[in-house]
């Protein structure tokens, strides 16, 4: 098997001395796989967002003193 990077231009053989010539593509990716890519990464940094609010309002909901001050009688 060669290559050739300026062309892109891959030669191959086989055991039944067939030989084959390939051209390959500039870009290897498919539309829709890029979409669905994109798509992905949309939904990650929501979901990554998401768990930032979650954890920021856990803390802040844990360090409130309003459970201090239950029970307290202030007259």
């Amino acid at each position: 098997m060669t290559f050739n990077e300026e062309t892109r231009v891959l030669i191959s053989c086989a055991k039944d001395k067939a030989v084959r010539v390939w051209k390959l593509p500039e870009k290897w990716t498919d539309e829709n796989i890029e979409k669905f890519e994109q798509e992905e990464i949309k939904n990650q940094m929501h979901n990554s967002a998401v768990m930032r609010i979650q954890k920021s309002n856990t803390k802040m909901m844990e360090d409130s003193d309003e459970d201090d001050l239950c029970g307290w009688d202030i007259k």
